[in-house]
């Protein structure tokens, strides 16, 4: 009896281990973002964003199934917020304090001031602004005083939709916009595959910050998924697998020396 009591409660326990939560219990993840490459791309592109491809290298191999759903930023927000889906690409803990963030980041984004090739602006403090019009995306985050600045001293001109930066670029390009606020890397990968990469110059790139995977509040698992995320970056790393998911986008590891100006690759 002795030994039926205790190869009963073995078996409970390995149910408990396979049940709990903790166990991280495979499943379908996902994902959900507006597009904002080298990040997260065209889901359908062999170079869906270096994002994507490092929760699909983290995940994967824990049994997970990863999906990338395309969608607009304040719905992709909204929506994983509600617990539709499972987590964000590209947040920013400041900006978007709601969601579950690993400790370890997914990249450095550097807010970059894009003029017209032929203009002569520079920035030299937020008094720069000061008659200028710069072009924004609605409900992107781009830090609470960089943005009262632009409002207080030029004008913001907000642009909102699935095309919002190739919409503000257009504008740059015929000079309906005195600049356009946009992540550095961000801006020079749309640019060049919009054939303009040769029309705009880079006045200056400040408010440089981390940038995370982050998981919804409403997902059980998200504190499990964070955990498994650091274990998978750390593994990434050290085996050299990161370097190579980065360099297909042009980029290189952020760690230790990040470069927010780096250009992307061709």
């Amino acid at each position: 009896m002795q030994y039926a009591r205790l190869h009963v409660s073995a078996v409970l326990a390995a149910i408990s281990l396979v049940l709990s939560p903790s166990a991280g219990l495979a499943r379908e993840l996902v994902f959900a973002a507006d597009r904002w490459c080298p990040a997260n791309c065209d889901p359908a592109s062999d170079r869906p964003g270096y994002m994507v491809e490092i929760v699909k290298a983290v995940f994967e191999p824990l049994g997970h199934t990863v999906t990338y759903v395309e969608l607009n930023w304040p719905r992709a927000k909204l929506y994983t917020l509600e617990g539709r889906f499972d987590g964000i690409f590209a947040a920013w803990p400041e900006g978007e304090p709601r969601f579950v963030y690993p400790q370890l980041s997914h990249g450095v984004s550097a807010n970059g001031l894009f003029v017209h090739r032929d203009s002569d602006w520079t920035y030299e403090g937020p008094q720069s602004f000061q008659g200028q019009t710069a072009g924004l995306i609605v409900d992107y985050s781009y830090g609470e005083e960089f943005e009262r600045a632009i409002q207080h001293y030029g004008r913001a001109s907000y642009v909102a939709g699935d095309n919002a930066l190739e919409l503000n670029l257009n504008k740059l390009a015929l000079n309906r916009l005195d600049l356009v606020v946009e992540d550095v890397n961000v801006f020079r990968y749309t640019a060049m595959s919009m054939g303009l990469n040769d029309r705009f110059r880079l006045a200056a790139a400040v408010e440089a910050d981390d940038i995370y995977i982050a998981f919804s509040p409403q997902a059980p698992d998200a504190k499990t998924l964070a955990e498994e995320l650091d274990t998978g970056m750390r593994r990434l790393r050290t085996s050299g697998e990161l370097d190579r998911i980065l360099a297909r986008y042009g980029l290189a590891d952020w760690q230790g020396a990040p470069d927010p100006l780096q250009t992307p690759a061709n």
